[in-house]
């Protein structure tokens, strides 16, 4: 059954028990994360995104091209 967000208690949609098992770590800090970062990059300053990935310790790869660079190298991305 479908719940409109609007009906649902406030405190439902923040509860850690929400699906019935509590969370013991945050998935973040145990799961792998991959980066791409552009290195003609203007939206987000390349070396930002390399401190947030390398803070995130995130596996990144940089290669040349600006913002949407997912769509530049679909089999780079497919690869992490």
């Amino acid at each position: 059954m479908h719940v409109p967000i609007s009906d649902r208690r406030a405190d439902e949609a923040e509860s850690p028990t929400l699906f019935g098992a509590k969370a013991t770590a945050a998935a973040w800090s145990k799961k792998s994360s991959y980066a791409m970062v552009a290195q003609q990059g203007r939206m987000i300053n390349p070396d930002l995104e390399h401190f947030m990935t390398g803070r995130a310790k995130s596996e990144t790869i940089e290669l040349p091209g600006r913002h949407a660079i997912c769509l530049s190298y679909p089999k780079e991305k497919s690869r992490q």
